[in-house]
């Protein structure tokens, strides 16, 4: 993406404020995500195809190292499976929704993360990168240990 991709909505009625671009389908999403949890400054929501493999674990991603921990919680929440910029995945997410928690793995869609201090310090952008690269790393761990005791190596 680049900075002219980007649209800016109100979020009390969705209108649109700044930017030439049709939105993402997942705009609403976002909103919600930023009228639910008041102390977020930003919501991402990536296509990785990592953290989409790893949600057909069906299961939360522990998060072990201690700054990660600070920025993303103790774990990168599951939320099960429903159609892009659908009402039914607006549902699920924020039934998941948890203060402690910024990073959500949702089945088949990637990864939301939500950053409660974006644009208030260079800092902190720049840890939300490092623990957003740590995440997929995570996963991709995980998926491969997870394949390694299930399948491929005898007891």
């Amino acid at each position: 993406m680049k900075p002219e991709d980007i649209c800016v909505h109100r979020l009390d009625d969705l209108a649109q404020v700044a930017g030439d671009r049709r939105p993402s389908i997942e705009f609403r999403l976002h909103a919600q995500v930023l009228r639910i949890r008041r102390d977020c400054r930003a919501s991402i929501h990536t296509h990785q195809p990592v953290a989409s493999a790893y949600t057909l674990l069906g299961r939360a991603l522990e998060i072990h190292h201690p700054y990660h921990q600070i920025i993303l919680g103790q774990k990168a929440a599951f939320v099960g499976y429903a159609p892009s910029g659908t009402n039914w995945l607006a549902s699920k997410l924020r039934k998941a929704f948890r203060p402690e928690i910024n990073a959500y793995l949702m089945r088949n869609h990637g990864a939301l993360c939500l950053w409660s201090h974006a644009g208030r310090d260079s800092g902190q952008s720049r840890s939300s990168g490092v623990c957003l690269r740590h995440l997929f790393s995570r996963c991709n761990q995980t998926i491969g240990q997870s394949l390694t005791a299930s399948r491929f190596c005898p007891k």
